[in-house]
């Protein structure tokens, strides 16, 4: 003689479990498309009040009197060894894209917007923190930069 007795439907937790997984892993999938393309809204603004950095989380402006534009200089951080970067102390630093704030070797604290360390403008402040950037023409952004001083004068 065999008999066949079933188990007792279980209660809802199990799926509420599955349901939570699924959504965070849905808002995990959003936040990093999000962040892989915040590098190509990134725009680096010279004006005659300062530098703006917007589009993304970690947005700047910087009037032109806190600017070093003197100690401004294109750098490839492959070979400045002082200027790499260190610690992320408040940021994004994922394969090919860090934005934020950061610590460099020689213990500067930087706001970073890179994307290629190969092409890199550095811009120190009288704040106690410089910003670097990746961009295209980093000598065209400091000869604003220069302009821009200039015309303020």
């Amino acid at each position: 003689m065999r008999q066949v007795f079933s188990l007792i439907p279980a209660e809802m937790s199990p799926l509420w479990i599955l349901w939570v997984t699924v959504i965070m892993l849905v808002i995990l999938t959003a936040l990093h498309l999000l962040i892989a393309r915040q590098p190509e809204r990134i725009r680096l603004t010279v004006t005659q009040e300062g530098l703006e950095v917007t589009g993304g989380w970690y947005r700047r402006f910087i009037g032109l009197d806190k600017l070093n534009v003197d100690g401004a200089q294109p750098l490839d951080l492959r070979q400045a060894e002082g200027y790499r970067l260190r610690w992320r102390t408040n940021g994004i630093g994922m394969t090919g894209y860090k934005a934020g704030w950061f610590r460099l070797r020689n213990g500067e604290k930087a706001v970073v917007f890179i994307t290629d360390p190969s092409q890199v403008v550095y811009v120190p402040t009288t704040e106690g923190y410089a910003v670097m950037a990746s961009v295209a023409d980093a000598r065209g952004v400091i000869g604003a930069l220069r302009q821009a001083k200039a015309a303020g004068r």
